[in-house]
């Protein structure tokens, strides 16, 4: 069985197994419907026996669903992530007939990473990436976990070609973008983005550091969709700061949240508007007696939390980030090229292409460390830094505070 969209007894069959497996109810009924090794691979996933679901691919085995390949596939790499089987086995699981050739990519991406083997791992992640996308898109609900970030993955040379090939043009046209008329203060400006419902719950927060470090920055906020009396309060609420607007009917709504701060921050950039650009979530608390300093010392180009871990969509945080100079500017504009690229405003549902804007931060970071000796344009001028780094604090960070006690403590409007 491979995935078809189109066939609604196959979606059905998959749909229940998803949630099977990661554990919501399911009447018995449609339990009992599963193939039999669907519902044994499905169920035992649930219950966390990665074990009994890799056991099986030591011997020979006929040619298995696309679903059960992932979920036996997943339940190996979380085998090998706590060394419980060594890398080489993984190798051999993969080797063995009937894996789907983008799983096989994916899992080959992985490995690769690990490796430090970036180039060859943003290779396969490439690769995997159309069947990945529609395993995703028709699935998404349910593929909850890393393998996400594939819908976003590009190779290094791709990447290479569209830093090349960047146009302002092209991105004015996929994002208008509509801003206050107003000359610069500062040399430096400060921007978050949100939609409605992130204004309404974080504006307290956001006022209450907001508001000092427009002593020292321009302050931009990024309306996504706002009603004309939202857009009022924003401006009653945040007097001190500047405002964008943008009005789209994107699906693929989640994603695009976390890429507005760096569109609005390449257009500020051009023709010098600012020499430095900060870039964060709006659900943080800026540390005003470490701000100064911070921006005052920052390095030329960009500079972001990274460090590499299992995945490069996950290794970098677009929480805090930071851009500088003509480095700095041609970087977003690169960065702006990747989203022009990668984007699907079409896909729709919940989070199927997150961590695009992480996935560019960790390409960048790749470059500038020498990952890919062929870059042949100018130098990537990228620091990777430690969260503590940053004059922020973030919800968990502080005795494990969710969003919500994190507001209580330190809002103050």
């Amino acid at each position: 069985m491979t995935l078809n969209r189109d066939d609604p007894t196959e979606n059905g069959l998959l749909d229940t197994a998803f949630k099977l497996a990661h554990g919501h109810d399911v009447p018995e009924a449609d339990a009992a419907a599963l193939p039999e090794e669907l519902r044994e691979v499905a169920m035992a996933y649930a219950a966390g026996d990665h074990a009994a679901n890799v056991a099986p691919l030591q011997e020979d085995v006929s040619a298995l669903d696309d679903m059960v390949w992932y979920l036996r596939l997943e339940s190996a790499l979380a085998m090998l992530f706590r060394k419980q089987i060594r890398p080489a086995q993984f190798l051999a699981l993969l080797a063995r007939p009937g894996v789907p050739p983008y799983l096989l990519n994916y899992y080959r991406g992985i490995g690769r990473y690990g490796q430090g083997r970036v180039q060859q791992a943003l290779h396969y992640f490439s690769k995997a990436r159309p069947g990945v996308e529609n395993m995703v898109v028709q699935y998404g609900r349910y593929v909850d976990g890393s393998i996400r970030g594939v819908v976003s993955a590009r190779s290094f040379e791709e990447f290479e070609q569209l830093a090349e090939h960047a146009s302002d043009a092209r991105t004015d046209a996929l994002f208008p973008y509509i801003l206050d008329i107003k000359p610069a203060d500062h040399d430096c400006c400060h921007i978050i983005g949100c939609d409605e419902g992130y204004w309404l719950k974080y504006r307290d927060l956001f006022v209450t550091w907001a508001k000092p470090l427009s002593q020292l920055v321009d302050i931009w906020i990024n309306c996504t969709n706002f009603s004309d009396e939202m857009i009022a309060d924003v401006r009653q609420r945040a007097p001190f700061a500047r405002v964008s607007l943008d009005f789209n009917d994107f699906a693929n709504k989640m994603p695009y949240y976390t890429m507005t701060r760096f569109i609005l921050a390449e257009k500020l950039a051009r023709g010098g508007r600012y020499d430095r650009l900060v870039c964060t979530d709006i659900d943080i608390l800026v540390q005003e007696d470490r701000y100064g300093d911070f921006i005052a010392a920052a390095p030329p180009g960009g500079s972001a939390i990274y460090s590499r871990g299992r995945f490069p969509w996950r290794s970098s945080a677009a929480v805090f980030s930071m851009w500088r100079g003509e480095e700095g500017r041609r970087l977003l504009r690169w960065l702006l090229a990747y989203y022009c690229d990668a984007y699907r405003p079409e896909i729709s549902g919940h989070n199927r292409q997150w961590w695009i804007d992480q996935y560019i931060l960790s390409i960048l970071a790749e470059v500038a460390a020498g990952a890919y000796p062929q870059w042949k344009l100018e130098p990537v001028c990228f620091t990777p830094l430690e969260r503590s780094s940053f004059p922020i604090l973030i919800p968990g960070q502080r005795g494990g505070l969710s969003k919500e006690d994190f507001v209580a403590r330190y809002a103050q409007v």
